[in-house]
C-alpha cells in the first residue's frame, strides 16, 4: 500500500523501434492500476523537467498527509452543542474512510483533573504567555487561571493519549462549571502546534491537521 508515480519519458523520432517505449510501458501500468481501484500518479516529461518535479513533489505532500490521518488520533471533548450540525460525527465511517481513531475525553473528569492542577506547571504556563502578551495583569485573573489550567491538562493529555488533536465542545460547561472559555485554551493549543478546533468540530481537526502538514506551521 504504497503510493505509486507513473514517469514516462519522450523520445526522438529516429525511424526505428524506440528504445525505451516507456509512454506504452506507462499505459499498461496506468489500466493494471485502475482495473484494481489503485491510486496513482503520472507525467510525461524529460527527466529534467522542472514542472514535473513539481508534481511529484504534490503527490508527495499530498501522500504524506493522507498517512498521517491514516493513524491520527483525535480527541472529543465533551460533545457537540445543540444546535450545531455542521459538527455531527460518525465515527465509523470516519475511520473506514480516513483511519481516523476518535477519543471521547468526558467534561466532568477533565475538570476535576484541571481543578486540581500543580501550581508550578500553571506557572511555567504563565511565564511562557507573558512573553507574548503585555496586558496579561490586567486580565480576570482568574478566568486566566483557569484557561491556563485547561491548556495545560489538555496538552498532557494529548501526550498520554498519543492524540494529533482535539475537537472541543465548547458549550456552557467551561463557563458555568469551569469559569472561563474554551476559546482561549483552543487559541493557545493550536500556537503550541496542537490542532484544535470548536464547537466538537472534529472534521475542522482534520483539515487542521492536513493544513499543518502542508504548511509546517499552526
Amino acid at each position: 500500500d504504497k503510493p505509486i508515480f507513473l514517469w514516462a519519458i519522450p523520445e526522438e523520432s529516429s525511424g526505428g523501434n524506440l528504445r525505451l517505449n516507456s509512454l506504452s510501458g506507462a499505459n499498461l501500468a496506468a489500466h493494471f492500476l485502475q482495473l484494481r481501484k489503485k491510486q496513482y500518479w503520472y507525467v510525461y516529461a524529460k527527466i529534467d523537467d522542472a514542472p514535473a518535479f513539481r508534481n511529484v513533489l504534490s503527490a508527495a505532500v499530498s501522500v504524506k498527509a493522507a498517512c498521517l490521518l491514516r493513524n491520527a488520533r483525535i480527541g472529543v471533548v465533551g460533545g457537540r452543542p445543540p444546535g450545531i450540525e455542521t459538527s455531527q460525527l460518525d465515527s465509523l465511517e470516519l475511520r473506514e474512510k480516513f483511519g481516523v481513531e476518535i477519543v471521547n475525553i468526558e467534561l466532568t473528569s477533565l475538570f476535576e483533573r484541571i481543578e486540581s492542577l500543580d501550581l508550578i506547571k500553571i506557572s511555567f504556563a504563565y511565564q511562557q504567555l507573558e512573553v507574548k502578551l503585555d496586558n496579561l495583569a490586567e486580565l480576570e485573573q482568574t478566568a486566566l487561571k483557569r484557561t491556563l489550567n485547561a491548556f495545560v491538562v489538555l496538552r498532557e493529555i494529548s501526550k498520554e493519549e498519543d492524540l494529533d488533536g482535539f475537537a472541543i465542545g465548547c458549550g456552557s460547561e467551561f463557563l458555568s462549571d469551569l469559569g472561563c472559555s474554551a476559546c482561549g485554551v483552543i487559541s493557545m493549543l493550536i500556537e503550541n502546534d496542537i490542532p484544535c478546533s470548536c464547537e466538537a468540530d472534529v472534521n475542522g481537526v482534520i483539515t487542521e491537521i492536513i493544513l499543518h502538514s502542508l504548511s509546517g506551521s499552526p
